[in-house]
């Protein structure tokens, strides 16, 4: 029921008997409760939902949520009470008998559908979960094109339980890096940080599974958006150039044709710039084969020494990759 009063296969049947005008103390006596339950749950019927009495269609619907279940007791029995959140705004609230995937989405549906009371045709991007597969499926069901994003500070607390008393010392480290992780400024030096502490639990020995497992699926799971450019002859129809980018970047139809244009002055850089010249030949006698003695030597030199720092520079320095 709305509010929480109740559930509906427990309030059913006695509102089947109202429509006999059977009386409040007659309910609670055969249901239980007492008979002011009674009363104000069926004053209550006619109230606005909870997202309807919080935002209206002016305003607009929030599209990244976080959703939760508080572990908690309802008349000495376990239960679960989903919860969903945006905007520093509590917008849905249901129990749930068991925290299994049916369950949770009936829970999570009761959001669901009195979000689409104020919007039609709402669908969230993106909803931010601790893990649970039961909630991640539910959420699924419910709104079949939400991104899934698992909680950060949960990767953490998994690996935390399962590792900080039996591995204290490769923990430290691990967690240690997973924090810098953490607090990169940018979609771009995030994502090359996981795969970085990927990479080191993969070559570093000794690194337990209740530690490199959750990163490893962390590192997976980065998600990133793709794009493709084909050209067509106009005569012939012939394709001319085909190509397709990758992108931390989020895309949409206001700059799709920068991201491609920006992927085909890169590509064009690295294959007929860069690769053409490890693969010909940097031509040093042609291009520094001046001077009398050295200068065509130092002159070399100078130019693989900067190379070296840009290599460094791509692999170690943040600010320096967000210029690429």
């Amino acid at each position: 029921m709305p509010y929480m009063a109740g559930f509906t296969d427990d309030v059913e049947k006695a509102w089947y008997l109202r429509k006999y005008d059977v009386t409040f103390p007659a309910l609670s006596y055969v249901f239980g409760h007492s008979p002011m339950y009674w009363y104000r749950l069926e004053n209550h019927l006619g109230r606005y939902s909870l997202v309807g009495t919080t935002l209206h269609k002016n305003t607009g619907l929030p599209q990244h949520l976080v959703a939760d279940e508080k572990h908690t007791s309802l008349a000495g029995e376990k239960c679960y009470v989903a919860t969903t959140v945006a905007n520093n705004c509590i917008l849905g609230v249901s129990v749930a008998k068991a925290a299994g995937e049916i369950e949770l989405t009936k829970a999570y549906g009761v959001f669901a559908e009195e979000a689409k009371r104020v919007e039609a045709d709402y669908k969230p991007k993106t909803v931010n979960t601790d893990g649970w597969p039961a909630t991640q499926k539910a959420w699924q069901t419910l709104f079949s094109t939400v991104l899934i994003i698992c909680c950060f500070l949960h990767i953490f607390i998994k690996i935390r339980d399962r590792a900080k008393m039996k591995f204290h010392d490769i923990y430290l480290q691990a967690t240690t890096k997973l924090w810098d992780c953490y607090r990169a400024t940018t979609k771009q030096s995030f994502s090359q940080r996981i795969r970085r502490l990927a990479e080191w639990c993969s070559v570093t020995p000794d690194v337990p599974a209740v530690i490199s497992e959750p990163i490893k699926k962390l590192s997976k799971n980065l998600s990133v958006n793709w794009c493709e450019i084909t050209t067509h002859a106009t005569d012939t129809g012939k394709v001319l150039y085909r190509n397709a980018f990758a992108t931390s970047l989020a895309i949409d139809g206001t700059n799709v044709a920068a991201v491609v244009a920006s992927g085909r002055a890169r590509w064009k850089i690295e294959n007929e710039n860069n690769n053409t010249l490890k693969t010909k030949g940097y031509h040093f006698e042609h291009n520094y084969g001046h001077g009398k003695q050295f200068l065509s030597s130092l002159l070399a030199t100078l130019i693989l020494l900067a190379y070296l720092l840009h290599t460094l520079l791509d692999l170690m320095d943040d600010k320096f990759c967000l210029l690429l």
